[in-house]
């Protein structure tokens, strides 16, 4: 299997599995949680890999966004709070001048397109998913997950065993946030133990809050990883913010198995052409920074 099907499957699994979450939350199309992700996968195609210019480029493309969404209840959840964020980006207030503590969802998911992008380099992927989280989240909590989304797709497209994913994250995050730390500790030890979903909820918790979401997430690869529509389904029905985690099992699963290993119902997926493009977008520009790392090498800042 090559790259560009990973990165295929990695973002058509993230939509797959976030329409999937969302029908069963009684919405229609796409949550917030994959519109996101679809917002940073854009911003890697254009900002020629200038951390700098990834924040300017990526705090916009979010204003723009959360100024456009039909659906006033989305529109509500969705940038409840990170209005102070928005505002501050809106009036020029450097980020760094605010401090936003909402260690929700909203943060979490939509770095996974940055462990594709940064597949190669690790110390970037980490960055940028840091660089992502900022804009409307400063607290550890929050930046540890978004690490960790971008983390689950870079390891999954580079082939590392499941059963190693968590070992690998809490070697990131650890002595960082205490709480994310334990909550993949208790993911990895309920998936050993085959733990079932409602039980999962007990241990972990109910997904409302960003490590609970990656935990989920992770608990659910780990228990189930020979089958992207077996993971996405556990990480659905264990949570209680089943957007946020079948989203990011469905983009580390699909960066795992590639387009190939998704379900055939993909083929009736909403948007299914754009998607793909997106996704072929993304890759292009990941081999072209690859081939002009010389040029790009100005630009890591």
């Amino acid at each position: 299997m090559n790259l560009k099907d990973k990165f295929k499957g990695s973002i058509l699994g993230m939509a797959m599995a976030d329409s999937l979450a969302f029908k069963k939350c009684g919405g229609t199309g796409y949550s917030s949680e994959l519109q996101l992700c679809l917002c940073v996968a854009k911003t890697l195609c254009s900002c020629k890999a200038a951390t700098s210019e990834f924040q300017r480029l990526l705090a916009k493309n979010f204003i723009d966004w959360s100024e456009n969404i039909g659906d006033s209840e989305i529109r509500k959840n969705a940038i409840d709070t990170n209005l102070a964020s928005f505002d501050a980006l809106k009036n020029s207030i450097p980020l760094d001048e605010i401090e936003i503590m909402s260690p929700d969802t909203g943060a979490t998911a939509r770095a996974m397109p940055i462990g594709l992008y940064w597949n190669d380099i690790i110390t970037k992927s980490i960055q940028f998913g840091i660089l992502s989280c900022e804009i409307s989240h400063t607290d550890m909590n929050s930046k540890c997950s978004a690490v960790a989304a971008a983390l689950g797709t870079l390891l999954a497209s580079k082939n590392v065993p499941t059963g190693c994913w968590a070992n690998e994250i809490t070697a990131i995050t650890s002595g960082i946030d205490k709480e994310f730390v334990e909550s993949i500790k208790l993911a990895s030890k309920i998936a050993a133990n085959k733990t079932t979903p409602e039980e999962s909820k007990k241990i972990i918790g109910p997904g409302h809050q960003c490590n609970e979401s990656i935990a989920i997430a992770l608990y659910s690869c780990m228990s189930e990883p020979f089958s992207w529509k077996d993971a996405v389904t556990k990480a659905i029905d264990a949570s209680d913010n089943p957007c946020s985690s079948g989203c990011i099992a469905g983009g580390w699963m699909g960066a795992k198995f590639g387009i190939q290993g998704l379900p055939p119902e993909v083929d009736s997926l909403e948007r299914k052409s754009d998607l793909e493009m997106l996704a072929e977008k993304l890759y292009d520009e990941y081999v072209f920074r690859k081939k002009n790392i010389n040029d790009y090498q100005l630009m890591f800042d």
